[in-house]
């Protein structure tokens, strides 16, 4: 059976990675500055935003303000995935060994245990990891 290469790093907590991604992002420190930011906005709407927020939750202007929040944290959330992308993430997955083969195997897998009802996840989620990946493998330097 496949092992799903990235079941440690799933399980794995947002900080220990962020520890992990030090050494490569020594070239970029805007970039680790703000993945920091986002590890801490992360943690704060995990243990503390819905609390703190929930007197807003009870009217509209509160509920308006709590949406603006949650899409400037969106955007952020978005620019830093989209900037470790393109700086580190096509090399480190051409480093982590994973091919389009290995893609590929992981997709069929993933297929089975849909079809198998062991995996409850939509179709086009996996189709849309796969296509990812897929892109990331093309776009990442030869070596």
């Amino acid at each position: 059976m496949l092992s799903d290469p990235w079941d440690d790093k799933f399980k794995a907590t947002m900080g220990s990675l962020v520890k992990q991604l030090g050494p490569k992002l020594q070239a970029d420190p805007d970039l680790a500055a703000d993945l920091t930011k986002a590890l801490r906005l992360r943690n704060h709407l995990a243990h503390a935003f819905w609390r703190e927020r929930a007197e807003d939750f009870c009217s509209n202007e509160g509920r308006a303000r709590m949406i603006d929040f949650l899409i400037e944290a969106r955007q952020l959330f978005q620019d830093v995935d989209e900037r470790l992308t393109s700086t580190i993430g096509a090399a480190a997955i051409t480093e982590w060994g994973v091919t389009p083969e290995v893609v590929e195997a992981w997709y069929q897998d993933k297929l089975q245990k849909i079809e198998r009802g062991e995996l409850h996840l939509p179709l086009e989620d996996v189709e849309s990891a796969r296509q990812s990946l897929l892109n990331r493998i093309e776009s990442s330097p030869p070596d």
